[in-house]
């Protein structure tokens, strides 16, 4: 049997530095960068705003994430598309959030609510 819980492995420093790399290689692969409408905007966000918050609690850590991956997701609404399926709509998509970027902020919501459940055992 394993000691400790799923919680007990995390820590603040390799999440953040597990998403800013992830944000890195998506942009390398995808040729993606912020303010092209994608979920790279939303990770971008939430990369940011867990290096700006000074916490070791992953719980802390993980809700700045979601937050920062929120605001991302909602800036997109003013972003022309520049990759993508979206860029084929150009104006019209103007007022709606990046789809990609909402999903992404949906598995950030996803993460912060497993580990504050797992945490409240």
């Amino acid at each position: 049997a394993e000691d400790g819980t799923f919680l007990d492995k995390l820590d603040a420093d390799g999440i953040r530095r597990f998403f800013r790399s992830s944000a890195e290689a998506i942009s390398r692969r995808g040729r993606a960068k912020a303010n092209d409408r994608t979920m790279l905007d939303a990770l971008l966000h939430a990369a940011d705003a867990m290096e700006q918050c000074q916490t070791d609690d992953v719980v802390q850590l993980l809700k700045a994430g979601w937050d920062g991956a929120c605001r991302g997701a909602e800036a997109t609404k003013q972003m022309l598309p520049r990759l993508g399926r979206s860029k084929n709509f150009r104006t019209h998509v103007l007022g709606y959030p990046d789809p990609g970027a909402v999903s992404t902020s949906i598995i950030f919501q996803g993460l912060y609510e497993a580990v504050s459940n797992e945490n409240a055992k």
